[in-house]
Order: C-alpha cells, then structure tokens, then sequence
C-alpha cells in the first residue's frame, strides 16, 4: 500500500486494492503528470490548486516520486529489522542520549584501593564512559554501566572537598574507542557457569546455576548494541543485538521449562526492569534521592514495556509528582513554631512528615513496623551514648487520639514514604515502599488499641486501603457518639 498526505484535508489517501478504479484511472494522469512538468504547466497548476484539486496535486506528485529509484538500503539496517520489538525496550531504557557525543576515558586522580599486600596504596582511577557534558567546573558523563555521574574539575571543588582526599577529580578526557570495547566483550564468548576455574586458580562457586551470570551478559550486549546504534555503527550494533539473543537462548534452554519460554524483548524487559526497580527502591528507602529524581526514574521504570512492575511505577510516579507539588506549597515552621501547634494542628504537620519517614524492617520474615525506634549512637567523652531520636511515627503516637482524624483522613493515601518492607534482608524479591495508608493504619492501631479487619500486612498493597479508612471511620464515630 502506498499512503499519499493529502494537502487540502491533511489526511490520507491510500492506494490500496479496494480502489482498484482510482488506480487505473490515474496511471495516466501520472504519466501526463510528468509532461507538465517539462512543458511548464505545473507552475499554473501551483498558482492555481483549486482548479486541479489539492489531493490530486499531492497524488500526482507521489506517483512521480514512486517512478524513481528507491534508495539502496544498508544490509546492516535489514539485520536489525527482526530486533524492532526489542529496540522499544532499549530505547526507553536508555533513551537516545549518545548520539554525537564521544565515547572518553577520564582521569579521576587517585583511589585507595586495598592490595593483596595487606595495605592500603594510592593507584590512579579513571572513569570510561559516554562525555555527556564538559565545562570549567565540571564534567558529565554516562558510565559503562549506564549511570550520570557528574565529577567536579579542579577549578568546581567546593572549599571542604579540597582537603577531602577521597573526593573524586576529574582530568581532561581523552578519546577512547567505544568499538574496541565492544569488540573485547564479543571475543570473550558466552559465559560459562560450568568452568571449573580462572587464570590465577580461583575457583568459581557458581550458586545459582549461572542465571545471574547468563542474564548480565545479555543484558550487557543489549546495552552495548543501543549505543552502538546511536553512534551510527549499524554492523557491531546487529553483532551485539545476535549476541544478546544467544544469551538469551543459552538461559532459556538452561533454566526454563518447555512452553514458558520468554522472547529477547520480553526476557530483558525484565531483567532490566528488575534491576532499575531495586535501585529505586532502595534509594528512595535511604533517602538519598530527591523525589523529582525518584518520580523521573519510576516514569522511566513506567516506560519499559513488560517487566512486572509497569503498573507500580507508574502509581509511584504519580505519588511522587503529587508528593513534589505539595512540598512547593509547604512553608516548614521550624520545631519551636509547631511545639506552639494545638495538637490538632501538630498532628497535620507530623502527619506531612511521613513522607521522608524511613523506618527499615527488622524482623524476617515479618514486616516493616513504622514505631520502632531508632538506634544511634554518638560518642562523648570518649563513651558511646545511645541518643533520644524521635520519628514522625512516634510523635503521632505521642499525640494520642489527637491524631487519630489526621491519620484517618489518609488511610487510603497511597503515595509513598520511605518505610521499606521485603522478604528477606538478603534477598531483593518483594521489595515494597509503604504507602502514607500503610503507615497511618499502624499508627491508629496503637493508638487506639482497635484492630482494623485483617487483609494482610500493608492495607495499600492489599487493594484495601478505602476499606480500612471506612471501618478507621465508622470506629471513631462510635466513639464519639459514646461520649
């Protein structure tokens, strides 16, 4: 089928076998089409499109554009046709941020690096990666492993970084060769979990069969093939694409059963989706990330097509974003000022701090309980004292039934603060951030002392936060009424 844009309606026409009739009755209008042209007559026909008609101009002028030779399309652009499904993955993994920039090797000064000499030794660092951005102050780069980091120069150190040894400094770049990289990984091969050592006699304990290690490596060649891609380099681009593909062969004869069987672009969905998730979880958890960074890196865990945790991310994306737009219109009172509160009032406020509450699970299996108190230690006078730390969670529980309509009020809120639950400490499977509902319906059940109906350990997660936040309402209006 041949489309042909129409110019007066902006739709279009499609020359299809349902409208054999235009195609015959136009195949000489084309061909007198091209007369005109030579004799001058197309001028007339642009000055004057309402007398020949606006779609028939556009058609004409496509039918003499299909009479010329198309042009010859690269071979290395067809091997990549079959890789299209996959290419949406990676690109909203990715992005398309390294077109036109130069692949760099940067000197980062010094690292302290322990030695099989049992100390520690100076050894000059330097960081490979995409140069996203260079200036005087400082110098932006996209690592091997897909992070932005962004390194200060000599002339962008803050006064306290100078006299911070371990503070990373970033030279002048220097060309490196993305190619030659690629390369290396190809010529390693495919991994092999079953080899029973490595050059210097280590062994290799492999304990869980090599997934980890068959599904990193086709992760890896995926990765490197989008770059190579961007960078123009069609042929390494479909080489990495097949070795990806033979990765994922290798897992899927190893570890899965006949019929459950993953295409390319849904196996590395998932494993990279995966992986994306836990980094995100675990950095909104320790509070490190900002959370405009946190709602950008779950709209892009949202954008990855097939990993299980699509719908999440994007109900995280949207907490954060609404999270942000309520911080811009907080004005915080300062402790002195919200001691001076009603209670009522002291509540709304500690019940705005439950955002960047991060209480950590400390029973497994259990679950992440919001009033345990935190532990930290600070050294005076040469001892260790245990100091007195307070929580959001706590200081609602000290206000007592003064908060119980505060906490009622967002017991079906699911956005997110930064208590975080899982399965196991050592495991990443079942990672959940706790939802302000999740955290409010523990709180107003040591408050009041009332169980609310059972549906698991998180209301949110549950799907019941509107029903724990009814029977949280009905409760409380009993209690009222008894007074």
């Amino acid at each position: 089928m041949t489309a042909v844009p129409s110019v007066d309606s902006g739709f279009t026409v499609s020359r299809t076998a349902a409208a054999p009739e235009r195609v015959v009755r136009h195949t000489r209008s084309a061909v007198m089409y091209k007369r005109y042209i030579r004799s001058g007559f197309l001028v007339i026909m642009l000055l004057a499109p309402s007398q020949f008609g606006g779609t028939q101009c556009a058609y004409w002028s496509a039918a003499l554009r299909a009479d010329e030779p198309a042009s010859p399309r690269k071979p290395e652009a067809d091997s990549l046709e079959k890789y299209r499904t996959l290419l949406l993955t990676l690109d909203a993994w990715l992005g398309k941020p390294v077109a036109g920039k130069k692949w760099a090797q940067i000197p980062i000064g010094y690292r302290r690096e322990y030695t099989a000499m049992d100390r520690w030794e100076g050894r000059p660092a330097e960081l490979v990666g995409w140069l996203m951005a260079e200036g005087p102050a400082a110098v932006t780069v996209l690592t091997d492993d897909g992070d932005r980091v962004v390194l200060p120069t000599a002339r962008g150190l803050s006064f306290s970084q100078v006299f911070d040894p371990n503070t990373p400094v970033a030279g002048t770049p220097k060309d490196a060769d993305f190619a030659k990289v690629c390369r290396a990984f190809l010529d390693e091969g495919l991994p092999n979990p079953d080899r029973p050592a490595v050059p210097g006699g280590l062994q290799i304990k492999v304990t869980d069969g090599g997934r980890e290690m068959i599904q990193y490596h086709a992760v890896r060649a995926a990765q490197l093939g989008a770059w190579a891609r961007q960078s123009g380099d069609l042929k390494l681009a479909a080489e990495l694409f097949d070795r990806a593909a033979a990765a994922h062969a290798q897992y899927e004869k190893r570890f899965t059963t006949r019929g459950d069987e993953r295409s390319l672009s849904r196996f590395l969905s998932e494993a990279i989706g995966s992986g994306l998730w836990v980094r995100a979880i675990r950095s909104a958890h320790g509070g490190r990330a900002k959370r405009a960074d946190l709602q950008a890196e779950f709209e892009r865990l949202a954008g990855i097509p097939g990993h299980p945790h699509v719908a999440e991310a994007k109900d995280l994306a949207r907490g954060y974003a609404d999270l942000s737009r309520e911080d811009r219109a907080w004005t915080d009172q300062g402790p002195a000022a919200v001691a001076k509160l009603s209670t009522a009032e002291q509540a709304v406020y500690w019940v705005y701090r439950l955002r960047d509450h991060d209480a950590a699970q400390q029973m497994y299996p259990g679950h992440c309980n919001v009033l345990a108190k935190p532990l930290s230690i600070r050294s005076e006078n040469g001892q260790l004292v245990l100091e007195d730390v307070t929580t959001p969670a706590l200081e609602l529980k000290r206000l007592g039934m003064a908060a119980v309509p505060a906490l009622i009020a967002r017991m079906d809120d699911t956005r997110p603060t930064r208590c975080m639950g899982q399965w196991r400490s050592f495991s990443n499977h079942d990672l959940y951030l706790l939802r302000y509902g999740d955290c409010c319906q523990q709180i107003f059940e040591a408050v009041t002392g009332h169980r609310l109906p059972a549906g698991g350990d998180y209301p949110i997660k549950a799907g019941k936060g509107k029903e724990y936040k009814a029977a949280a309402e009905k409760w409380y209006a009993e209690q009222l009424n008894k007074r």
